[in-house]
């Protein structure tokens, strides 16, 4: 990246060689108004023609002393002006080339985003999780320091801001006022708090998502204003001692979790013009999916009956066809798709 050391002695070229063109053209005019008496539209066009090198002739036959005028400009000025179209070339490929301007065009990308997810570190956790996002079509930033990880990023074609997630400027930078989640999963419990403590600041309603690694930083996450709070470790614990002791089960969830059967499992919210509101489990099986359990506003979690009435906000777990799943989708309203808590 171009310091601002090296940009200010590239101005000053700049500036340097501008100051000489106009001077060189300012005493090739004045030496063939005074020397060959012409006017000063003649002495400015022979003075350009001989500098850019056109070649379109003499304006008039020249006396020895616009000759010498001539053989000046050839010899000086045709230098400088190739100098200074280099130094022109240099300056617009460094333009096009520098780093900054990816920079500008990754935050004019982020400044678009709206309602998405912001990742915090690229680390294995953090990988995993983007790719989730990615192959589900989520829109997401990604904030990563380690140049290594973001080449690695952006090789994968994720929208990433190279830059420390814990600094509140970061959060700005990628949309974190009209964020709707953040996922904090960088390598230190410490690290993930100030992320969490800043993001709950500057974004209110953004729901957190944070990593922690000692048990003993869960509560310090929670209190910070995290929403969920995983530890990667007791998560993959948990997922193998699944394989061991419910294996049909934990093959399902994942097959299912991964898309890798002819059905899904999907959360629908509702929306608040949802024509869904109101009913019941038996008119749910008409539209060809099984519901699971719904979850409440309030985060209660109910099994699918005859007594189950559906309110505006709650949020079904069922499983259906692609086909199915757009068919409740669509009945749900506008807000079907959870992308929340």
């Amino acid at each position: 990246m171009t310091s601002p050391l090296e940009a200010a002695e590239l101005r000053a070229r700049i500036l340097l060689l501008l100051g000489l063109l106009a001077s060189l053209i300012a005493l090739g005019t004045l030496g063939y108004v005074l020397l060959e008496g012409w006017s000063f539209l003649d002495g400015l066009y022979m003075t350009l023609m001989v500098l850019t090198t056109v070649g379109l002739g003499e304006v008039k036959p020249l006396h020895p002393g616009g000759k010498w005028v001539t053989i000046a400009l050839m010899t000086v000025g045709i230098g400088i002006v190739l100098y200074a179209l280099t130094t022109l070339a240099e300056t617009v490929l460094r333009s096009l080339t520098s780093p900054r301007r990816h920079v500008r065009q990754v935050e004019k990308r982020m400044h678009k985003l709206q309602n998405h997810v912001i990742v915090c570190g690229f680390g294995q956790v953090g990988e995993q999780v983007c790719h989730a996002l990615h192959e589900a079509g989520y829109s997401f930033a990604l904030i990563e320091r380690d140049p290594a990880r973001v080449r690695h990023a952006q090789s994968l074609g994720y929208l990433v801001l190279e830059d420390d997630a814990t600094h509140d400027d970061a959060l700005r930078r990628a949309g974190i006022e009209r964020a709707n989640t953040l996922v904090t999963v960088l390598d230190s419990d410490a690290s993930n708090l100030y992320v969490t403590l800043s993001a709950r600041q500057l974004g209110a309603r953004v729901s957190i998502i944070a990593r922690s690694n000692a048990p003993e930083s869960a509560h310090k996450l929670e209190r910070a204003g995290a929403d969920r709070v995983v530890n990667p470790y007791r998560a993959s614990g948990l997922s193998m001692a699944s394989l061991v002791l419910r294996p049909s089960l934990a093959e399902f969830v994942e097959k299912i979790t991964l898309g890798n059967l002819d059905f899904r499992l999907e959360e629908i919210r509702l929306g608040p013009d949802s024509g869904l509101i109101g009913s019941d489990a038996a008119q749910l099986a008409r539209l060809g999916v099984t519901v699971v359990a719904v979850r409440g506003a309030d985060g209660s979690i109910r099994r699918s009956s005859s007594q189950l009435h559906l309110r505006a906000g709650d949020v079904l777990l069922a499983i259906g066809t692609d086909v199915e799943m757009q068919a409740l989708e669509a009945a749900a309203g506008s807000d079907a798709r959870n992308r929340g808590a």
